[in-house]
């Protein structure tokens, strides 16, 4: 099968605590389609953990959170950052623009931006 598969990390829907970060080593040597994650959970370590288990880059790691546009940014290239959430549709353009401040270095910006979704 060539169809790429994504594991969605939710635990405060699912009830199931994993460390994602295992799951990316064990999937990175397991499943050959395997191409990232949802991540929507609030720990930014094991979230840091996931991106440094995949030492190629070739996986996507998406936020599912919003809110936490911001303090996902710093693991990911410019050219390479995306979301997935039904809210990111919507406010598209803000969390853009929340990027875009951060790449850009204008932190207070961002933040201030970030504060408003």
């Amino acid at each position: 099968p060539a169809t790429p598969f994504f594991y969605y990390h939710f635990p405060l829907a699912t009830g199931v605590a994993t460390k994602p970060s295992q799951l990316v080593r064990a999937a990175l040597a397991r499943i050959p389609t395997f191409a990232g994650m949802k991540y929507s959970d609030a720990d930014m370590w094991e979230y840091g953990e996931c991106c440094d288990a995949d030492a190629a880059g070739r996986l996507a790691f998406l936020p599912g959170f919003e809110a936490q546009t911001l303090a996902h940014l710093p693991y990911h290239p410019q050219d390479a950052y995306g979301a997935i959430s039904l809210s990111f549709s919507v406010l598209a353009p803000l969390h853009r623009d929340v990027a875009d401040a951060f790449y850009g270095q204008r932190g207070a910006e961002a933040h201030a931006l970030q504060a408003t979704s």
